[in-house]
């Protein structure tokens, strides 16, 4: 059982990371601290009607595998994270990832399902974490295409500091390409988007 720690929104942060003693504006400076201590965090949406929890039995077994990935490899990953964000969904449905949360190296965050989960995780994330962000930030669903992760991370010899330099380089590149376009804020088209309510 894992600690709570209150966020804006109705969300509840929890990790074995929290003080039991800690006042509510503070008690989330420990999972900060360690998420920005890391050189790769993966932040996974996961809910109720996601792909993975209707699996029945082997729900989240691909989130489990991400999280012993980065446990194989802690080392030359630089002390790699997950953030579980559940959507609607309590973090004590987690059971296969217990482990990599009591460890500290998984914290879980639950809260009401709010429309463009997705984009809503990544917004959330960017506030809450801001001034404790790591080198690499993964945003993944509850069914992360583990193969394609594995590929990358192999063709860096499992390092989060090659693979950012890689990512770094390649944004270099397309900026010397197009100066005119890394000068310019990029600004969203209007979309024929609508509303949806969850």
């Amino acid at each position: 059982n894992s600690l709570g720690c209150p966020l804006q929104g109705g969300r509840t942060l929890r990790s074995s990371l929290l003080l039991e003693d800690g006042r509510p504006q503070e008690c989330a400076r420990p999972v900060l601290r360690d998420v920005a201590s890391s050189s790769l965090t993966a932040v996974a949406t996961f809910s109720a009607g996601g792909r993975s929890l209707r699996s029945g039995k082997a729900a989240f077994r691909q989130l489990d595998e991400l999280g012993k990935l980065f446990s194989d490899h802690s080392a030359s990953l630089g002390g790699p994270r997950m953030l579980l964000v559940g959507k609607g969904t309590r973090c004590g449905v987690l059971t296969s990832l217990r482990h990599h949360l009591r460890a500290g190296r998984a914290h879980c965050i639950e809260g009401p399902n709010v429309g463009a989960r997705e984009t809503h995780t990544i917004w959330r994330f960017c506030f809450d974490f801001y001034r404790h962000l790591p080198r690499i930030t993964l945003f993944v669903q509850d069914d992360p295409q583990l193969q394609v992760l594995k590929r990358t991370l192999e063709q860096h010899a499992f390092s989060a500091v090659g693979w950012a330099r890689t990512l770094e380089a390649s944004f270099e590149s397309r900026k010397v390409a197009d100066p005119a376009a890394a000068a310019t804020p990029w600004l969203p088209a209007g979309c024929g988007c609508v509303p949806v309510r969850e």
